[in-house]
């Protein structure tokens, strides 16, 4: 199991609206990065593209404030989740389809049918994070934050966090309309 330590990797802190935004992998977590940096009034990780270096960039502030401090200012927590078989299927467009690099690109051209079998016979804390379901992050998030967190399902996300923050910038994909036909060809195809 992932010591509670390294889920902190997948959050950053929104000082603008004191609110934690935990990353999931594959649910809408760079767009959620963004726009929390844009809310923090900070530029360079639009040039971000990917969770990852998001994190990299815009880590800093927890590692400013630590986490407990931050979570002392009882922040709002929230991430965004996804219908778990879309999810897969990004997963597995993404990570099994287009690997490149790490220990998936072993599987070049593998089946969606063959990929879900070598996913299921994996046990679940050995797979690839793309791999575990969701509910795997928020329990880690909640046994690390003494915080409420509020998951988001993806499709409401952009009206969601208009609601919650009217005054915040409004959530936006940079590739908005490339991923939602994305989205709407894979769904097609299954």
């Amino acid at each position: 199991m992932i010591p509670h330590r390294d889920i902190r990797r997948l959050c950053v802190y929104v000082e603008a609206l004191n609110v934690v935004v935990m990353a999931i992998p594959k649910s809408g977590s760079t767009s959620l990065f963004h726009w929390a940096a844009e809310c923090d009034g900070l530029t360079d990780i639009t040039e971000a593209n990917n969770t990852y270096s998001a994190t990299q960039t815009y880590g800093h502030t927890l590692q400013r404030l630590g986490w407990d401090a931050t979570m002392e200012r009882g922040p709002k927590a929230i991430t965004l989740v996804r219908d778990e078989s879309r999810r897969l299927v990004s997963a597995y467009r993404d990570k099994i389809l287009g690997a490149k690099t790490g220990h998936l690109r072993h599987y070049p051209g593998m089946t969606m049918a063959e990929a879900l079998g070598a996913i299921t016979s994996v046990p679940m804390l050995q797979r690839d994070w793309h791999f575990r379901p969701q509910s795997w992050f928020v329990d880690q998030f909640t046994r690390a934050a003494p915080v409420p967190l509020v998951a988001i399902q993806l499709r409401d996300a952009k009206a969601t966090l208009a609601s919650l923050w009217p005054e915040a910038p409004a959530l936006g994909h940079r590739h908005w309309t490339a991923w939602r036909g994305q989205e709407w060809a894979t769904q097609a195809r299954l």
